[in-house]
């Protein structure tokens, strides 16, 4: 469901409104959000170390982005 959902949002941002950059926060340890995200296209575009404290242990928060050419390249051929 996330991948679907973040695929319908990207649409939304592109194609409705028009955007030429979405961009998101995940938790480093996210491997799942990591993966749902990386599909369409995000890309690791910045990385907070060590921002939030969980467990007794440090985790970083990475910044990621997705432009309108390259959501658009990723569709090619799914329609």
């Amino acid at each position: 469901m996330g991948s679907q959902a973040t695929q319908l949002i990207l649409r939304q941002a592109f194609e409705t409104l028009n955007l030429n950059r979405v961009t998101l926060r995940v938790y480093k340890d996210n491997a799942r959000s990591l993966a749902v995200y990386r599909r369409p296209g995000f890309q690791e575009e910045g990385r907070l170390r060590q921002d939030r404290f969980l467990d007794g242990q440090y985790w970083d928060t990475l910044w990621m982005g997705i432009l309108r050419s390259e959501w658009s390249d990723s569709q090619k051929g799914r329609d």
